[in-house]
Order: structure tokens, then sequence, then C-alpha cells
């Protein structure tokens, strides 16, 4: 038995469908899609650093703090003594930071800092500071001060 024309036909049909099919499922595709921009800023932290909670207050040592200023003045130093003064030095920010430089202004001799150049400070946690101010033999007469500030970049920098 020989297949006719209409067996073709039937196949060039439904490919002829199939086609149309796929042209308009192109079609539609264009026109139900859309392109739109977004614009926008994004703040992933902050970050700051500051002095505090300076110790003692009064006496022979006295410690100040202002923003990222310490200020450590000595009354009547005796000769060859040792004075202790604590503070705190805080992450105001979001992210990490860390020092980047103590700058001293008419520090005398013998002085020392527990916390140093590039220390890290995590946000919310305190580091602990310490100085240690040492005199000569012949210390400054009355009441001597100086001052070391602060300065604090992003931990990652």
């Amino acid at each position: 038995m020989r297949k006719g024309r209409g067996g073709w036909a039937k196949a060039g049909t439904v490919f002829l469908a199939l086609l149309v099919a796929l042209v308009m499922t192109g079609v539609g595709y264009g026109v139900w899609t859309d392109t739109i921009s977004i614009s926008g800023a994004i703040e992933v932290g902050t970050w700051g650093g500051s002095l505090s909670n300076p110790s003692p207050t009064s006496g022979t040592i006295v410690l100040s703090t202002s923003s990222n200023v310490l200020t450590v003045t000595i009354t009547s130093a005796g000769a060859n003594a040792t004075y202790i003064g604590y503070f705190d030095v805080n992450n105001t920010g979001t992210v990490p930071i860390k020092i980047d430089s103590i700058t001293p202004a008419g520090v005398p001799g013998g002085v020392t800092d527990s916390v140093s150049v590039a220390t890290q400070i995590e946000p919310g946690i305190p580091e602990f500071g310490t100085i240690t101010v040492t005199t000569g033999a012949s210390p400054p007469a009355g009441v001597f001060s100086f001052t070391e500030t602060f300065d604090f970049v992003r931990w990652n920098q």
C-alpha cells in the first residue's frame, strides 16, 4: 500500500502549527517583559573613636578626656616616682576601628601607654588603657601637664 499526499499534508500542518505556536510564544514574552532600573544608597557601617572613663580624677595625677584627647596633669611630682592613670578607648561606630596614631604634646620622658598604634577596637567593646608616667631625679616643679591625641581609622585601612 502506498501512502498518499494526505499523510505529508497532516505532518506539514502539524509542523506549521508548532512553528506558529513558537513564534507566538516569543511575541508574548516580548509584550509581557519590561526592564526597570533601581537606584539607591547602601550604608554598610559607621566608624569613629573616643576616649572615656579617665581615672583618677583627683590627686597627684589627674586624667581627663575630651573626645580623642587624653590630658594628664601631675601636681607636686616626686623624684624618681611612678604615676599610673587609666582610660577607655571606645569604638563609637558599627565597624571595627584601629588606632592610627597617638600624637604626644609636651610629654616628658618616661611615659608609656598600654595601647598602641594598630590596636583594633571592636564596636561595643572598649579597650582598657593604662598610662604610666615615671619622673626622673629632677621632675618639673609645681603642676605640669601634657596631652596625647588619638587618631582612629577603619580597621581595614
